[in-house]
C-alpha cells in the first residue's frame, strides 16, 4: 500500500493530502491493532492439549526482523530508491540497540499487562531526549524537562498501581518492569545514533529500515542459531501450526506499520506522525481493557492521563519551534 502511495506521490496525479492522511492514520492503527493482539496471543496465550506456551522471545524477534527486511528491500526495488552510500558497518551498533529494544519490549509482556508495556514505550521519546544531552550535549528547554517530569510521575502512579493489584507477585512484576526500563534504555541509544547517520549519510528511510533489519537478523540469527533457540522456535511452530500463522501476521503488521510511519514521516512530517502513533498506543490501551479484560483503576487511568498530557507538551513545544522555524 505505502509504496503504491509513494509512486503516486513521483507522477502527475498527487494524492490529496487529506486522502493520505485518512490512509495512514488508519494505516498505523490497523497495523498496530493487528499487532497488539497478536503480541499478547503469542505470549500470553496456551497451545496444544499440553498447554504449552510460547516462551522464545529471541525466534519470534528474529521472525519480525526478517519480515521488516523483506518488505523494505520490495520498497526499495519498486521505488528504484538512490544507492545508500552509508557504509553497512555503521549499522551494526544501532542493530544491535534497535534488537535489545525489542527483544526487551516482547520478553516483558510475560510479566506486565499490555497496558502497561504500551504505556511505557509510548515514553520513547523522553530517553531519547535524555541520551541527546547526555552523550551528545544537545541543551533542551524547561518545558522538556516538564515533559520528562510528567511522564515520569505517571508511568510510576501506574506501575506502582499495577504492582499492588497485579495476579502476579511482586518480584514477577519487578521483573518486567526492569526489562521495560532496558528496552527504553536501548531506545535512547538508538535514536542518537540513528540521528548522527541521518546527519552524516542522509539515507532514506527505506534504506535504513533495510540495512537495521539486516544487521538485526543476522546478529540475532547467529545467537539464535548458537543457542540453539533457532531450532527450538522452528519445532514448536511445527507442534503448534496455529503458533506460526500468529507470528507470521504479527510480523507483517509490524512491517506494514513500520512502511506506514515512514511514508507518514515523508509526506506529512515527524510531528504529524507522532500525534497520530500517540493517539494510537492511547486507544491500543482502551482496546485492551475491552478485548482482553485487562484492568485498569481509576488510579492507572490518572496516571494515564499524566502521560499523556507530558506528551502532549512535548508536541505541542516540537510544533511551535518548528513554526517558528
Amino acid at each position: 500500500m505505502t509504496v503504491m502511495l509513494e509512486k503516486k506521490e513521483q507522477g502527475q496525479h498527487r494524492l490529496p493530502s487529506h486522502i493520505a492522511f485518512i490512509i495512514c492514520v488508519l494505516g498505523i492503527y490497523g497495523s498496530y491493532f493487528v499487532f497488539g493482539i497478536l503480541q499478547q496471543q503469542i505470549n500470553k496465550a496456551t497451545f496444544g492439549p499440553e498447554k504449552k506456551s510460547f516462551k522464545n522471545t529471541g525466534f519470534l524477534v528474529w521472525v519480525q526482523c526478517v519480515a521488516n527486511c523483506i518488505c523494505a528491500i520490495v520498497a526499495i526495488l519498486i521505488t528504484r530508491e538512490k544507492k545508500d552510500e552509508t557504509p553497512f558497518t555503521q549499522y551494526a551498533l544501532v542493530a544491535a540497540t534497535y534488537v535489545g529494544a525489542m527483544f526487551s519490549s516482547n520478553y516483558a509482556i510475560q510479566f506486565v499487562s499490555y497496558p502497561m508495556m504500551t504505556l511505557a514505550k509510548s515514553c520513547k521519546p523522553i530517553p531519547v531526549l535524555l541520551m541527546g544531552v547526555l552523550v551528545f550535549g544537545k541543551k533542551q528547554t524547561l518545558l522538556k524537562y516538564i515533559c520528562v517530569f510528567l511522564v515520569t510521575i505517571g508511568i510510576s502512579v501506574f506501575m506502582w498501581d499495577e504492582i499492588v493489584h497485579s495476579p502476579n507477585n511482586i518480584e514477577t512484576s519487578s521483573i518486567g518492569i526492569v526489562l521495560l526500563m532496558a528496552s527504553l534504555a536501548m531506545d535512547g541509544i538508538t535514536g542518537p545514533f540513528q540521528d548522527r547517520l541521518v546527519h552524516q549519510y542522509n539515507p532514506t528511510a527505506q534504506a535504513m529500515m533495510f540495512n537495521t533489519n539486516l544487521w538485526a537478523t543476522l546478529l540475532l540469527g547467529a545467537t539464535l542459531l548458537y543457542t540453539g533457540k533457532g531450532l527450538e522456535g522452528i519445532q514448536f511452530c511445527y507442534t503448534y501450526p496455529e503458533v506460526l500463522t500468529k507470528v507470521f501476521f504479527f510480523s507483517l503488521a509490524s512491517a506494514i506499520g513500520q512502511n506506514f510511519i515512514y511514508y507518514t514521516v515523508k509526506r506529512f512530517g515527524s510531528l504529524v506522525c507522532s500525534l497520530i502513533t500517540t493517539t494510537r498506543k492511547f486507544f491500543s490501551i482502551l482496546i485492551s481493557a475491552v478485548v482482553f479484560g485487562d484492568t485498569i483503576t481509576p488510579i492507572m487511568w490518572i496516571g494515564v492521563g499524566i502521560v499523556f498530557i507530558g506528551l502532549g507538551i512535548d508536541i505541542y513545544t516540537s510544533a511551535t519551534k518548528k513554526k517558528a522555524q
